[in-house]
């Protein structure tokens, strides 16, 4: 017993040395924690630099004297600390619990960047994105590094502290507007405002943390490709200069069928198909296509040029057709081409047939697209009533007496004539005899029909609600490349409704059984 307590004793007065010898918290240095430097400022984010600073973040940190500072992190070597920005600018003191006062300097801007690497130098912390044809963000986005650069255009979301004191009656934004350059040259400058709320999806673009700047600024799509300086500014006051990785190559994520979008298809020759990637040049271009190179862009499938319909570079798309003069069956390599750089080789798989039916999308949730499906000579539409009333164009075509040049909808009825749009069914021969030439690579098809260019291979079923239907013709539609019809009529056994699956299966099995069609 008297040993027992003995031991006690001895482990009480050890424990109470030992703290007796770490001392008082003592502070060695305050520095700008994005820029590792002495500019501070209210509403600045500082870190305290020392020792024996404990761990325990209730531990009061007062500026001046009187005003305590917001603690975000601590260790015993470093706190860091939000400055109140009610604390007056000029010489005042900081204090960590029973630490001497240590005295700071304090200007109404003290601007920096943060880094990757939280040194304060070298690849600026930003998350990138690009945005979307509605001007939204594209989400997820990419931590920026020299693996993941940034490319032309995008939106970079900056990581930055020392914009002073925020207007609070503004949402958090910059008395001042800050202004960025990037490469010595301006940048749009969308938004600036301190993060308050972590839980709030609207303010976590960026490093979402609580007491730093996010700051919204778009790379310009005008400067050489290569790692660029970038360096905040506001009131007259620069930041430190740190480095964003910038790269223009341009990168494929896929390739696939150009109306139904299905994943991991093969693609036909003479097809319609849609690239997705990202950093297709820096300008949309829709407008005096098709061509096989246009703002600088061009695709290749094993060499051959491909005829371009669009080029979106804001949302990284590219439509195309596939060279008709792919064999069909086996593999081929892609690859996209800019005035900045060529990316990658590409595999896609080919087919004779892998067939697509272009659809007309709803903007209701929970209303499936439906097949872009006309009456025969006609631009009426086959749809459910109130698809068309969504569209709003002009319904019950045949009881109002509507001309057929007008667009209208209105669903079908057995006994119709029906032209299907579809890509994807093969390579087309005039009146379907494979003893001519090929409908070549962005040869148009006669809009007078004569002659038809039937493709080789036709359907093996057209069914509608399972019922079977007449195929009349398959083949590129008149004054088209690319684009093929489908004409059928409704079978009589079709069962009603809005929504009727619409199958289209060709001799090799591929099929496109996705899409719906209106039966009254």
């Amino acid at each position: 017993m008297r040993q027992s307590c003995l031991i006690r004793f001895l482990t009480t007065l050890f424990y109470a040395c030992a703290v007796f010898a770490q001392g008082p918290p003592t502070i060695y240095n305050v520095v700008n924690a994005a820029s590792q430097d002495n500019r501070l400022s209210p509403a600045c984010l500082a870190d305290i630099i020392g020792s024996n600073l404990g761990t325990d973040p209730t531990v009061a940190v007062m500026v001046g004297g009187q005003t305590p500072a917001t603690v975000v992190s601590a260790t015993s070597t470093k706190w860091r600390v939000w400055i109140p920005d009610s604390v007056p600018v000029g010489q005042t003191s900081i204090q960590l619990g029973a630490s001497q006062s240590f005295l700071i300097t304090l200007t109404q801007y003290s601007p920096a960047l943060f880094s990757a690497d939280g040194t304060g130098t070298g690849i600026v912390n930003a998350m990138g994105y690009r945005l979307a044809s509605n001007d939204a963000l594209i989400t997820p986005g990419y931590q920026l590094s020299e693996t993941t650069p940034a490319r032309l255009g995008d939106i970079l979301i900056l990581d930055v502290t020392g914009l002073g004191a925020p207007d609070w009656s503004n949402q958090g934004v910059p008395m001042d507007p800050p202004t960025v350059t990037i490469g010595g040259e301006p940048a749009l400058v969308s938004w600036a405002f301190v993060v308050t709320d972590q839980t709030d999806p609207d303010l976590c673009y960026g490093a979402c943390q609580v007491w730093h700047w996010e700051v919204m600024v778009t790379l310009p799509d005008s400067m050489a490709v290569h790692d660029q300086h970038i360096m905040l500014a506001i009131g007259g006051v620069s930041s430190q200069t740190l480095t964003v990785p910038i790269n223009a190559t341009p990168i494929v994520n896929a390739a696939v069928n150009g109306a139904s979008f299905a994943a991991a298809a093969p693609l036909a020759p003479g097809s319609l198909a849609s690239v997705f990637g990202t950093t297709f040049g820096v300008t949309d271009q829709i407008a005096g296509l098709p061509a096989q190179n246009t703002t600088g862009v061009s695709v290749t499938f094993n060499s051959a040029q491909a005829p371009l319909l669009a080029v979106l570079a804001s949302v990284g798309l590219i439509n195309l057709q596939v060279p008709a003069e792919l064999p069909d069956a086996g593999s081929a390599t892609m690859v996209v081409t800019t005035s900045y750089g060529v990316s990658a080789n590409y595999t896609v798989q080919l087919s004779a047939a892998a067939p697509g039916v272009f659809r007309i999308p709803s903007s209701l949730a929970g209303r499936p697209p439906v097949a872009a499906v006309l009456f025969n000579n006609t631009v009426w539409l086959a749809m459910p009533n109130d698809f068309a009333q969504e569209l709003n164009i002009a319904g019950n075509c045949h009881a109002s007496g509507i001309g057929a040049a007008t667009i209208c909808g209105e669903p079908a009825q057995p006994g119709d004539y029906l032209q299907i749009y579809v890509t994807g069914l093969g390579k087309a021969y005039p009146n379907g005899d494979s003893s001519q030439p090929v409908l070549g690579t962005g040869e148009i098809a006669p809009a007078s029909g004569i002659p038809l260019y039937k493709t080789l291979l036709q359907p093996t079923a057209v069914t509608v609600g399972g019922a079977p239907a007449n195929v009349l013709f398959c083949g590129v539609a008149p004054g088209f490349f690319g684009l093929y019809q489908i004409n059928i009529q409704v079978p009589a056994a079709a069962p009603t409704g809005d929504y009727i699956p619409l199958v289209i299966t060709m001799p090799n099995g591929a099929q496109d059984a996705a899409t719906t069609i209106a039966i009254r």
